[in-house]
């Protein structure tokens, strides 16, 4: 993606960038309570997953990565969250 960041730090954007064209076009979801995916994990998210993946580049995966190795914590079990389907 061309407005992605090169280095870590403050970028201001050419132009205002469209989130919803981020979207995928089926608006079927899942929800469920989480917690957040970084310190300090506080148990106060509301969780909205598309059921429909969206596609990104390997390049602005690999990208993404050089600048943020590791901005989550890994996939926790579910324990008694439960899931909802919607949208």
């Amino acid at each position: 993606m061309a407005a992605a960041p090169k280095e870590e730090g403050k970028v201001a954007l050419k132009a205002p960038i469209d989130a919803s064209a981020l979207l995928p076009k089926g608006k079927k979801l899942f929800r469920y309570e989480g917690s957040l995916t970084t310190p300090p994990f506080s148990e106060v998210v509301h969780w909205n997953v598309f059921a429909e993946p969206v596609k990104v580049a390997q390049a602005d995966i690999d990208a993404f990565k050089t600048l943020f190795p590791m901005n989550a914590r890994p996939l926790q079990p579910t324990h008694r969250r439960i899931v909802l389907s919607g949208g």
